[in-house]
C-alpha cells in the first residue's frame, strides 16, 4: 500500500468518491461510453486528482502510454479491467463490515500519473482506507508481548478468522507482516487488523497460492516452485474452510509469546560459486530435498516453552496453540480454540 498523487479513474466503487476522506472536493465526473470490463456498462466514472493521506492505494504493474492523458485514461481503463487486482478487491468487498477488523475498499480503477514529453505512466490500481496501526512485526521486535495481550490479540485474530469463514474466504497469508496492531494507553490491545487479500481465495476458487513459510500450514506446502522467484513456494489449494488460517493463527500465537518466528532448517541463498540454492547447514539441496526437510520440520503442535507456560494463563495459551497447529486440520477448532483463551480473560 501507498499514497500516490496523481489521477485515479474509479471503474467500480464500492463508496461514492465524495465520500472517501478527503477527497469530497476531487471527484471530478466524465462521461464515457462503451463496456469497462468488470464494471459492465458504465457510462459514468469518477477521476480523483491527488488521493489524501486519509486513503492507500495499491498498485498492479503500469506501463507507460506515449499518448495524451485522456486517451491514458482509456488505455488505464483496459489495463485495469483484466487486472489481478481485481480479486483481491472483491474479497476486501466481501470483507466489508467486519468492525475495522480489515480495511475497506473504497473503489476499484487505475492510476494515471503524467509524465514528461506528453507521455503518462498507468497502473490498475485500488484505493483503500489507510489504517492507523504496526505490523505485528514491528511490535514483536521490541520484545515478545506478554501473555494476556497474546491472547487479547489472539481471540481477535480467532474471530477474524471465523468472520471470514462465514463469507467463505481463506485468507491464505496471515503472517507478522500482515496483521496490523493497535495498543490503547494501559497496553492493551484495542483493535488488530489484517490486510494484504492478494492470496486470499473463496471457498469455491481453486488454484496456487503462495504464503509466509514460517506461518503456513503443512498441508499447503506444494510440490514445486513459483515461476522465477525460488524463495518462494507453491502451495496446491487453500482448504475450503479455515484450517489453514487457523495454523497460522497458532504460528502467530506463537511468535507474538516468544519473539520466535517458528524455525525452519532450509534457508535460500548463495553459494561460494555465486550461485542461488537451498542450504542446510552446509548441505546443498535440490528442491525435492529441501521440500522434504521442511516438511519434516512441520512440527505436529508447536510448543510453548516452559517458561512461557508458567506464566498466569501461559498453560491455556500453549494448549490453544499446539491444537491451533496440529498435523490433523480437522482438530483446529474455532470455537474450542476460543473457549481456551476466553477462560483466561473471566
Amino acid at each position: 500500500m501507498t499514497t500516490a498523487t496523481g489521477t485515479f479513474v474509479v471503474l467500480n466503487a464500492n463508496y461514492p468518491a465524495c465520500s472517501w476522506p478527503g477527497v469530497s472536493e476531487g471527484a471530478v465526473p466524465i462521461e464515457l461510453a462503451g463496456p469497462l470490463g468488470p464494471v459492465g456498462n458504465a457510462h459514468r466514472v469518477y477521476e480523483v486528482r491527488g488521493l489524501p493521506a486519509s486513503c492507500a492505494i495499491k498498485m498492479g504493474p503500469g506501463a507507460e502510454c506515449p499518448e495524451d492523458e485522456k486517451d491514458a485514461r482509456q488505455v488505464a481503463m483496459r489495463l485495469g479491467a483484466r487486472d489481478s487486482l481485481w480479486g483481491e478487491y472483491e474479497k476486501l468487498l466481501a470483507a466489508d463490515g467486519l468492525c475495522g477488523r480489515a480495511p475497506l475498499a473504497y473503489a476499484y480503477g487505475a492510476f494515471v500519473e503524467a509524465g514528461d514529453g506528453g507521455r503518462a505512466r498507468i497502473a490498475p490500481a485500488f484505493v483503500m482506507e489507510r489504517l492507523d496501526a504496526e505490523p505485528l512485526c514491528h511490535v514483536v521486535e521490541r520484545g515478545a508481548l506478554p501473555v494476556r495481550r497474546v491472547i487479547e490479540a489472539g481471540l481477535i485474530l480467532v474471530d477474524l478468522v471465523d468472520d471470514l469463514a462465514r463469507r467463505r474466504i481463506a485468507h491464505g497469508n496471515l503472517s507478522p507482516e500482515n496483521v496490523l496492531v493497535e495498543a490503547g494507553d494501559a497496553d492493551e490491545v484495542e483493535r488488530v487488523c489484517v490486510v494484504d487479500f492478494q492470496l486470499a481465495v473463496s471457498r469455491d476458487e481453486e488454484g496456487g497460492r503462495i504464503g509466509s513459510l514460517p506461518f503456513t500450514a503443512p498441508e499447503q506446502i506444494g510440490l514445486s516452485l513459483v515461476g522465477c522467484n525460488p524463495r518462494e513456494w507453491y502451495l496446491r489449494r487453500l482448504s475450503r474452510e479455515p484450517y489453514a488460517d487457523m495454523w497460522s493463527v497458532g504460528a502467530l500465537l506463537y511468535y507474538m509469546a516468544t519473539g520466535e518466528r517458528p524455525a525452519l532448517p532450509v534457508r535460500w541463498g548463495k553459494g561460494s560459486d555465486g550461485a542461488y540454492s537451498f542450504w542446510y547447514g552446509g548441505q546443498r539441496l535440490d528442491f525435492e530435498e529441501a521440500l522434504a526437510c521442511v516438511n519434516d520440520s512441520k512440527i505436529d503442535g508447536l510448543d510453548l516453552p516452559g517458561p512461557w507456560r508458567d506464566e498466569e494463563g501461559g498453560s491455556a495459551l500453549g494448549s490453544a496453540i499446539r491444537l491451533c497447529t496440529s498435523n490433523a486440520a480437522c482438530e483446529r477448532e474455532i470455537a474450542t480454540v476460543r473457549g481456551m483463551l476466553e477462560e483466561v480473560l473471566k
